[in-house]
Order: structure tokens, then C-alpha cells, then sequence
């Protein structure tokens, strides 16, 4: 039974994906979930190169269905509007008319100091109150970009009985993928054969020993992320090979969800902004007295 993608969110069925026991599925199983089961020859174990893989039609439908092999994140505008859209945020605006109101009263009774004072002070706030709101997003868009770039541009996999190189994007779930020494992982895979085959998961763990993967399923306790018959997108091959079937690709892989949440992260207040807005406040409260004091 193939997995739908039309009732469901982008983000439900994210989480659906990766809250499925994919390292413990037989491969009966595992091949009706991925709607590969009646491809006759879909995949040899006894010999990997003789499966059959996913017909090219089969192929370009699910391309067509769920999209680029991909991170794709969010559209952003150019940096130069993204920074001008910091001063739309409601309190920045109260901001800056009560910076405007102090100017224009200290323009009409330059002897009162403090507004002129305070008119500055408001404009220093709303500058660095914006910047940081910015620099934050864009260490965000940077982590992004950063998983983006982890994706290999090519990879081998078996369509209609031939083993053929394609491009990532075009990598769709179901398909049966080899992975090599000194490739990195074209998407999340279940590994059904492996020779030997070592992976370096640093990008996920941030530990650079190589770990070495099998193609037997592990104790039923034991958690996906923990599985040592999954490949996860973006990890590299440093010793042996393996064949495996994508399960999950572009956003839906593990990286993609950790990118996803980084993303959103992003659009989170930290704790320095939240000091900062506070101090905006209190700033914006005291102008605000003082513009209807003076005038």
C-alpha cells in the first residue's frame, strides 16, 4: 500500500514518514509501503544487479507527485528588503513616530535637550533592535544553505533492470539506490545488502568515526535514528558499498527536517531579542510620555 501525500500536510506527512518503523519493515513489507511490491523483479538480493527498480514511468510520476529530491526551504526575498521589512514590525513603528515627534519638537524649542536626546537614543534602538532581528534570520538562511550544499549532485541507481547515474534531484522514494565509497547519501536509505560498508555521520552527529552499517533488521527497541541498516541523506561512504531503497527524500529525509527546524528557529525570538524588546518598551513609553508632554 503506497503512501498517500494528498490528504496530508507538507509537515504531517513529514512526520509520518519519519515516525514509521522503516528499519524493522521485512522487505514484503517494507516494498508495499513504498508501492513497489507488484514490480516484478524489484529488487534481487541474491544479486543486486539483477533488480528490476522502478520502471521510468513509475519514476517520473512520483517525481511529478512529490517533487525535486531537494531541500528546498523557504523563498526569500533579497537581503535589502528583508532588513527594510524589520522596521514594518508594530513596536519599531511606534518607534519611529515618536523619534519623529521628538525631532520635530526640538525643531520648534531648540532649547529642550532631551528631546533631541531622546530622538537619537530611539533611532540607536531601532537600528540595533533591527540588526540583530536580521543577523539572526541570516545565520539561519546560512544553516540552510549550508544543508543545501550537502547534497551530492549525482547518484546510481537501478531503473528497468539497468544501472544508470541520475541526477539527485531526480531521485524519487522507492528507488534502489547503490551507495559507494565516497559518496554521500542521495536520501534516506534502508539497506538491504552491504559489503562491508562504513558511514561517516558527522553532519547529523557531529562524530567523525566512520560507523559501520548492516542490512539485518535490529532489535525491535531499538529507534529509528538509532538504526544500523539506515543510511541518512547527506552522510558519506568511506569504506565498502551497499544497495538500499530511498524512503524518504528532500524535505522529508532527516536532514530536511532538521533543516526544516532550523528554519523555524530562525523565526524564534532568542533570549538577547527578547531583552532587547523589553528595552524597546520601555523606551518606546518613555518617548511616547514625552511627545505628549511637550507638545
Amino acid at each position: 500500500m503506497e503512501i498517500s501525500t494528498t490528504s496530508k500536510t507538507r509537515d504531517e506527512e513529514q512526520k509520518s514518514l519519519l515516525s514509521m518503523d522503516w528499519h524493522l519493515f521485512p522487505l514484503e513489507d517494507l516494498t508495499k509501503r513504498l508501492g513497489c511490491y507488484d514490480i516484478k523483479g524489484y529488487v534481487d538480493l541474491q544479486n543486486a544487479k539483477n533488480s528490476f527498480g522502478l520502471p521510468n514511468d513509475e519514476a517520473e510520476r512520483r517525481l511529478e507527485r512529490d517533487g525535486k529530491n531537494m531541500l528546498t526551504g523557504q523563498k526569500e526575498p533579497s537581503p535589502v528588503i528583508q532588513y527594510l521589512k524589520k522596521f514594518l514590525d508594530p513596536l519599531i513603528m511606534v518607534l519611529n513616530i515618536c523619534g519623529v515627534v521628538s525631532f520635530v519638537i526640538y525643531g520648534l524649542d531648540p532649547t529642550q535637550y532631551v528631546n533631541l536626546y531622546l530622538a537619537v537614543g530611539v533611532v540607536i534602538v531601532v537600528l540595533v533592535s533591527v540588526t540583530l532581528g536580521y543577523i539572526q534570520e541570516g545565520r539561519s538562511r546560512a544553516v540552510m544553505a549550508h544543508f543545501m550544499k550537502l547534497m551530492s549532485a549525482k547518484c546510481t541507481v537501478i531503473r528497468e533492470g539497468r544501472e544508470i547515474i541520475i541526477e539527485t534531484a531526480n531521485l524519487v522514494r522507492g528507488d534502489v539506490v547503490f551507495l559507494r565509497v565516497g559518496d554521500a547519501v542521495p536520501a534516506d536509505v534502508r539497506l538491504l545488502f552491504v559489503n562491508e560498508i562504513k558511514l561517516e555521520n558527522s553532519v547529523l552527529t557531529g562524530e567523525s568515526v566512520p560507523v559501520a552499517c548492516q542490512d539485518t533488521c535490529p532489535d525491535d527497541k531499538t529507534p529509528l535514528f538509532e538504526a544500523s541498516n539506515v543510511a541518512w541523506s547527506s552522510t558519506n561512504v568511506v569504506e565498502g558499498e551497499a544497495l538500499g531503497i530511498v524512503f524518504a527524500c528532500g524535505n522529508d529525509s532527516r536532514i530536511g527536517s532538521i533543516s526544516a527546524l532550523t528554519d523555524k528557529t530562525g523565526r524564534v525570538e532568542s533570549t538577547l531579542q527578547k531583552e532587547i524588546k523589553r528595552f524597546v518598551y520601555i523606551v518606546a513609553s518613555f518617548a511616547l510620555a514625552q511627545s505628549i508632554l511637550f507638545t
